[in-house]
Order: C-alpha cells, then sequence, then structure tokens
C-alpha cells in the first residue's frame, strides 16, 4: 500500500509542479499583455491629443481659407507685372492658364503676361475648379496692375 500511496504522492506532486509551472506561464503572458495594453492607452491618449491639435488647426486653416474666398469675392487682390512691352490696354480681360505646373495670366492673344508664383497653384487648382473668375487690367505703365476677384 505505501508503494502505491508513494506513487500517487508523487504523481500529485509532478501534476501539482506542472500546474504551478504553467500558472507562473500564465501569469508572466497576463503581466506582458497588461504592460501592452499600457503602452497601447499611451499610444491612444498621444493619438487624441494630436487629432485634437490637427482639428484646431484644420479649423483655423478653413477659418483662413473663407476669409480669403471672401477677400477674393468681395474686393478681389491686385497683382503688379513688370511691362516687358506688352500690347495690353486698360480693362483688357485676362485668362488663367496652367503651364508646367504653375498658372500664368495671359492675353485673349495667348501672350503670358503674369506668372503666379508655384506655391499657390493647389489653392489656385480649387479656387478656379469651384469658382468663376474675373482678371482684368486695371492701369498699363511700366507696371501692368491686374485685378483678380473670383465671382460666386
Amino acid at each position: 500500500m505505501s508503494i502505491i500511496r508513494s506513487f500517487f504522492t508523487k504523481l500529485l506532486e509532478q501534476q501539482h509542479s506542472s500546474k504551478e509551472s504553467e500558472a507562473k506561464t500564465l501569469e508572466d503572458k497576463k503581466n506582458k499583455i497588461e504592460i501592452k495594453i499600457e503602452e497601447e492607452k499611451i499610444q491612444i491618449d498621444k493619438n487624441l491629443n494630436r487629432l485634437e491639435q490637427l482639428k484646431i488647426q484644420l479649423n483655423n486653416t478653413n477659418k483662413q481659407y473663407y476669409r480669403l474666398l471672401d477677400i477674393l469675392t468681395t474686393q478681389g487682390i491686385i497683382f503688379d507685372a513688370e511691362n516687358k512691352g506688352f500690347t495690353v490696354k486698360e480693362w483688357d480681360n485676362l485668362y488663367i492658364k496652367k503651364c508646367n505646373g504653375c498658372y500664368n495670366f495671359i492675353t485673349k492673344d495667348g501672350i503670358a503676361v503674369y506668372l503666379i508664383n508655384g506655391k499657390y497653384s493647389k489653392a489656385l487648382d480649387e479656387i478656379l475648379s469651384a469658382y468663376n473668375y474675373s482678371a482684368v487690367i486695371t492701369r498699363v505703365d511700366n507696371i501692368i496692375k491686374i485685378h483678380f476677384r473670383i465671382i460666386k
């Protein structure tokens, strides 16, 4: 009987040891997962903060965009072009044409009078695709004044 008791005792000890090892492994996995969850929470908080900053930035950009549209609609803007002997007159209409990624004010004869800075190309893409515009020469001497405005 003692052999059987000894056998079962050893079997129980081995099973107990195996279950303790398994429990330790599961505890380690649980700790790693908890650490990962905390890291993810920190990352989520950072992302939420960044999202809030981007929302504020977008709101400010939208305000500037709509203010610019308002100015372009109500007042327009004036461009000064150097007169390089162009045969243009006051109140001539100009057109905007995109060439090599930049916009130009051109005459009805296709002569480029003024090259608009390339950094404005994306804004002009949006404006010109959504609105009609007016571009008129308002003064001609050594400088050509071009009045540009959008029409809603």
